[in-house]
């Protein structure tokens, strides 16, 4: 076709001729543009199509605007852009197995696209389709989706998708997203996934406005993610809030979302020794955002599976301006892997605040600051305030130590944070610091550390409780009336006032309250954090109409509480949204801070009651409060003292008992008694150690300490006991110790003080384990070594080789494996006996030197015997010390089947998962097997020596992996022995230690489990607990009844202050210089007490 020149401006015509021509042109261009628009079918401006392959006049064929002609399947879509106004209508109780693809949905603010479910039944499902995805949004903006169904299983019972719905930004400048009423499931990476793939600028944004409500997710790997995945062209040398990549997501919404069992579905932790697809990382990740509010949801049960790199309930990284708030956090489960936290400050973490939550029974810990991504990095600006905690963190299996409410874990950077204002019943503690962490840059203050958990209610976690001491009321013209429940709705309504588990919504005329009663009398703390759902909201707590607190708030609220107020029996506390205003997000909590009474027996004091000193005096300040007697001590110190005329017998006891946690600088006390009507005088007392405040280790959290005295009888300690002094050394600056309890005990178990070894050895150097006694006149069983052979060394860390055989004779003496070795391991070469189960029969090692690089059999002797000959036993040859590229251990093979009876598996993932069998099940290795009748002499302890005494210390002396034992047959009582005290240094700052156990029933120390993490030792029969470094000793109380394998009679203990197996983190050539001053068994109770009689006269 000849072109159509409208104006030729090359052309010898005038300007006014030009335009002459140019007037009918234009004329007939457009009349030809209006013919080609006639041409098109026409779309309306906010059109709504259905699709409903259920119905009997669905089809393809037509526009799918017709609800009785409805398309049948999503495939139309593809040719249309969803624009302003547009709905997209998906049938009720339909299902569909396609991959649905919505490409570039942009709506405006008041037109936006509508995506949902319309008529009656189920939501709209999508199922297993074929492909990794259910469904996927490009470029959403101005978009609502909701009331939609995702996910599916296959018939093994693992998720059918990847991705149940993905939502891609591959452009900028995308805003107001809203997915609601989702039911988001089985998806085997993440259930729903919001990232961006275009190239940007740090300070670029590429959704600004998403907000994710009611929506519930179950059994995915991650619940919801948000991630960056484009290029940052523009990255910062130096990291901090203003200059990373942190508002590619911006002023995200999330609330009502129902997170729980996100656990991919997978076996029980207990029964995997590996992660098995993407694992269970976080039921909420969070990257790449600013401007983010979080609340009104539940996390339970989240990140419920094995996973290599950790696992949260919510995981933060590079986020800023972040507000977390009434919200429960609960049963974050053991997945035998590190963290296990409620929530994780991974890295790059601003202006966070955490308030207002329930967390309860997250079995790593609350919530965690990581500073272990090297010094580029920060947390900084944080803070968690008015939140309650409830029994974190306080289990310590080997090799994961507990965190408690709160931790800071590493040392690549130093956190800062605010943590005030909160209630808490931990059993370990508060707020830690392990693996070289610190707290120095923490503000701590008014925080409550009760001593039972009966005390508190919170809203949210009570909510609907058979036992809960909340209801639900709005006002009226002569007081307040009871809300009833809503099933509809799951609230608590009476016309346009309605309360939920998370939100007060008040009437037009009518005030909403959430109310609490008291159940007796006290003192109590309230706790809260009302968030306005817009605008500003006047709300108030009073008691009995009282107003005892109030704040105006806003959508980002605010910090509410009240302090030390007295109720009586039948008082109600009201939390008040008033009349007229907006909805208010609001779980307070209340708890009593004190026993009405003292139930304390003769001989202790806890100091239960509120402002109750049961007697005691002190020259410095006191107060009683939350459980315990606070005394403030300044450089000189503080002395406390008893009530006069005990009347105690000094037989009764041979301890005091003191709980207490540290907030000074004191390292030091001395207990004075005085007896028989004498007063107290310097050779009646005993100094005791106190752990000074800790930056470092256990930072906020109570310890026993025992004060022996009966071995001060030649100084006094007899007859009858009549008054008490504890005298707290000086400090270095004013501070204060809170005293939980003080008691006289008469502990029962072993204490050891070394003044001498008292029976105590020491291995210096464990890692290289026993290869076993030696067999006399062995004879071979198995012969499959005698053969030249291929032969490759890949086998450190994590990487392993099994080979399966059988035990001809039910013997097995000795095993020889040809094995060589190449850029010189540093660490031992192990081999494991198995049987079909995979359960350890015989554990052996030999160290490097016994290993060529020419290739030789080594051997070790497991002595087993009773073994079925018709069983496939399987050894394997590993080395767990030898990290990556430090150099390689290698075996002898070939694939011709020599030895067809068994096959050669491999293992990548630190023997959790064998793969395999190698060479076309033709591969064996090459090895001898032997049986005996007669073997060498049992050696007694070896490799141990007794361990070296001075100044009433262990002197340490050991390489990588020292073990200290103690004697053997200690007969403990686990029922009725509760605590091991440990008083230790810890000068080359390794950063764990273990204590492990022997009992009657299972003499042989615990090992440590096969897979990848490390999963608990095999039995759990010992506990892990973080060290503070420096050379200062430290006081470690452990808590055995945390341990489930403490039972029965503990006949010896272990203490390795090292790192076990591959859960290396040093050198091996570090070395141990620590002491230990003492080590003893407490039971933790209170000594039944004899009063003396006559009681003894009044003291000064």
């Amino acid at each position: 076709m000849e072109p159509i020149i409208l104006f030729d401006p090359a052309s010898p015509v005038s300007p006014a001729s030009a335009r002459g021509k140019l007037i009918p042109a234009i004329f007939l261009l457009l009349l030809l543009s209006m013919l080609l628009a006639f041409s098109q079918p026409a779309k309306a401006a906010g059109q709504t199509y259905y699709i409903d392959n259920l119905s009997p006049t669905s089809s393809d064929d037509g526009d799918g605007t017709d609800p009785n002609a409805p398309w049948r399947s999503f495939a139309p879509l593809s040719g249309i852009n969803l624009g302003p106004g547009d709905r997209l209508l998906i049938a009720r109780g339909t299902s569909f197995a396609e991959q649905v693809v919505i490409n570039n949905p942009q709506g405006t603010a008041s037109e936006p696209v509508i995506i949902e479910a319309y008529g009656q039944g189920l939501r709209p499902r999508f199922v297993a389709n074929g492909t990794n995805t259910a469904m996927t949004i490009t470029n959403p903006s101005n978009v609502t989706v909701r009331n939609l169904d995702i996910g599916d299983t296959t018939a093994e019972g693992k998720g059918a998708f990847q991705y149940g719905l993905r939502v891609d930004f591959s452009t900028l400048g995308n805003s107001n997203v809203v997915f609601e009423d989702l039911y988001i499931h089985d998806n085997r990476v993440a259930g729903m996934f919001i990232r961006n793939t275009t190239t940007l600028l740090r300070t670029d944004t590429a959704i600004d406005g998403i907000t994710l409500r009611n929506i519930e997710t179950t059994h995915n790997a991650h619940g919801i993610v948000f991630a960056n995945q484009g290029t940052v062209t523009n990255p910062a040398a130096v990291a901090s809030p203003e200059n990373t990549a942190n508002r590619i997501f911006r002023n995200v919404l999330i609330e009502g979302l129902r997170q729980h069992d996100d656990d991919n579905n997978n076996p029980d932790p207990s029964r995997v020794f590996a992660q098995i697809d993407a694992g269970c990382p976080d039921s909420l990740s969070l990257g790449s955002a600013s401007s983010i509010m979080i609340r009104n949801s539940v996390l339970d049960g989240s990140a419920g599976c094995r996973t290599n790199s950790g696992t949260a309930a919510l995981y933060m990284g590079s986020v800023r301006d972040v507000v977390v708030a009434n919200n429960v956090f609960i049963n974050t489960p053991n997945t035998e892997n590190p963290d296990m936290v409620a929530i994780d400050h991974e890295a790059s973490t601003s202006n966070v605040l955490i308030a207002g939550n329930y967390f309860a029974d997250n079995y790593g810990g609350g919530v965690e600051y990581l500073a272990i991504h090297g010094a580029n990095d920060y947390s900084t600006g944080n803070a968690i305030r008015a939140n309650v905690f409830v029994r974190n963190g306080y289990i310590h299996n080997i090799p994961y130590p507990g965190g408690g409410s709160i931790a800071q874990v590493g040392n690549g950077i130093v956190p800062d944070a605010v943590i005030a204002d909160n209630i808490a019943y931990e059993p370990y503690a508060f707020l830690t610091a392990h693996l070289r962490g610190t707290v120095s840059k923490f503000t701590v203050q008014n925080n409550l550390q009760l001593e039972t958990d009966d005390w508190i209610s919170q809203s949210a976690a009570d909510y609907e409780s058979a036992s809960s001491l909340w209801s639900y009321q709005r006002s009226t013209a002569s007081g307040w009336t009871a809300l009833l429940p809503d099933s509809a709705t799951g609230t608590h309504r009476d016309g346009d006032v309605a309360i939920s588990r998370f939100e007060l919504t008040p009437g037009a005329s009518s005030s909403a309250a959430l109310a609490w009663t008291a159940p007796r009398s006290g003192k109590i703390a309230i706790r809260s954090y009302p968030i306005a759902r817009s605008g500003t909201s006047s709300v108030s707590i009073t008691v009995n109409g009282t107003e005892v607190a109030a704040a105006a708030v806003d959508a980002q609220g605010a910090v509410l509480l009240a302090d030390a107020i007295t109720v009586q029996a039948g008082d109600v506390v009201r939390f008040v949204a008033p009349a007229g205003g907006p909805a208010v997000s609001w779980t307070p909590a209340v708890s009593f801070t004190g026993e009405a009474v003292s139930a304390d027996a003769p001989g202790e004091w806890s100091f239960s009651v509120d402002n109750d000193t049961q007697g005691w005096t002190s020259d410095s300040a006191i107060r009683v409060k939350a459980g315990w007697l606070a005394v403030e001590t300044a450089s000189a110190g503080a002395t406390l003292t008893s009530p006069p005329s005990l009347g105690i017998e000094a037989a009764s006891s041979s301890a005091i008992r003191l709980r207490l946690a540290n907030r000074s600088g004191i390292s030091s006390g001395r207990l004075q008694f005085r007896t028989n009507g004498e007063d107290f005088s310097e050779a009646q007392a005993v100094n005791f150690h106190v752990n000074p405040r800790e930056t470092e280790g256990l930072a906020e959290g109570f310890v026993d300490i025992l004060v022996p005295v009966a071995e001060a009888e030649a100084d006094g300690w007899s007859g009858t006991i009549d008054q008490l002094r504890i005298q707290l050394g000086t400090s270095t600056g004013e501070g204060e110790v809170r005293i939980d309890s003080v008691q006289f005990a008469n502990p029962a178990g072993p204490r050891w003080d070394f003044d001498s070894d008292e029976g105590w050895k020491i291995n210096p150097d464990i890692s290289t384990a026993s290869a076993g006694i030696r067999p006399l006149d062995p004879e071979i069983d198995i012969n499959n070594g005698d053969w030249s052979t291929s032969k490759v060394a890949d086998i450190n860390w994590n990487k392993a080789r099994s080979q399966t055989f059988r035990a001809a004779t039910g013997t097995l003496a000795q095993l020889d494996v040809w094995a060589y070795k190449t850029g010189n391991p540093a660490g031992p070469l192990y081999i494991r006996v198995a049987d079909s189960n995979d359960k350890a029969l015989f554990t052996g090692a030999v160290p490097p030197s016994a290993v060529t690089t020419g290739g030789n059999f080594i051997s070790v002797y497991p002595r087993l015997t009773g073994l079925d000959p018709n069983e496939l036993y399987s050894w394997q040859i590993f080395s767990p010390y030898v990290v990556p590229n430090g150099g390689n251990y290698g075996i002898g093979y070939d694939d011709i089947g020599r030895y067809p009876q068994g096959n050669v598996y491999y293992s990548v993932d630190g023997r959790g998962i064998w793969r395999g069998p190698e060479g076309s099940a033709k591969r064996s290795m090459r090895f001898r097997t032997y049986s005996a009748t007669q073997f060498e002499a049992t050696p007694v302890d070896e490799g141990y020596a007794p361990v070296t005494a001075a100044n009433g210390r262990i002197v340490g002396s050991g390489a990588y992996e020292p073990a200290l034992l103690s004697p053997d047959g200690l007969g403990i009582d686990a029922a009725t022995q509760r605590y091991v005290h440990i008083r230790m240094s810890n000068p080359d700052n390794r950063l764990t230690a273990y204590l492990l156990f022997t009992k009657s029933d299972a003499p042989a120390f615990d090992i440590p489990e096969k897979g990848f993490p490390p999963g608990n030792e095999v039995d759990g029969r010992g506990i892990v607990f973080p060290l503070v470094p420096g050379s200062g000793m430290v006081d470690y109380v452990l808590d055995m009844s945390t341990i489930p394998a403490w039972t029965g009679t503990i006949e010896r203990l272990m203490i390795q202050p090292s790192y076990r197996w591959n859960y290396r983190i040093s050198s091996l050539a570090s070395t141990w210089s620590g002491s230990i001053d003492w080590v003893f068994v407490d039971d933790g109770r209170t000594a039944p007490i004899l009063p003396a009689a006559p009681a003894a006269a009044d003291g000064v």
